[in-house]
């Protein structure tokens, strides 16, 4: 999916200052640039999106699971090695996330709406 969001105001988290109509293009799912309102427009087919009064923080996701819902035997699983544990928490966060958490991801074939929306819709 390719979106815009337009007149936003931008937190990095790196710890700059808020950027102030900012612009955020988004191509195939993942963001290519960030930058002032003035700049590039992003893709013709892009689903515009205007941010106006509001604040994003591009790269955020929802990882907001319940690992308590999974089986798992704590013995076990304190004895593996961190990063097959982080493994096994984005397989987690993968296989139980929906359309919803994830507002880039679309179905295969599908096109996207190319409307231009305002961030209320």
């Amino acid at each position: 999916m390719n979106a815009v969001f337009e007149h936003a105001t931008v937190l990095d988290c790196t710890g700059r200052d808020p950027q102030r109509d900012a612009r955020v293009v988004v191509e195939d799912g993942r963001i290519r640039r960030i930058g002032a309102g003035s700049g590039p427009p992003g893709p013709k087919d892009a689903q515009v999106i205007d941010c106006q009064g509001r604040t994003l923080m591009p790269g955020l996701l929802d990882a907001h699971v319940h690992l308590a819902l999974i089986d798992l035997d704590a013995a076990a699983e304190a004895a593996l090695p961190p990063a097959v544990l982080a493994l096994r928490i984005k397989d987690v966060i993968e296989a139980t996330s929906t359309p919803a958490s994830r507002p880039f991801a679309m179905p295969a074939g599908s096109t996207g709406d190319s409307r231009r929306r305002s961030a209320s819709d």
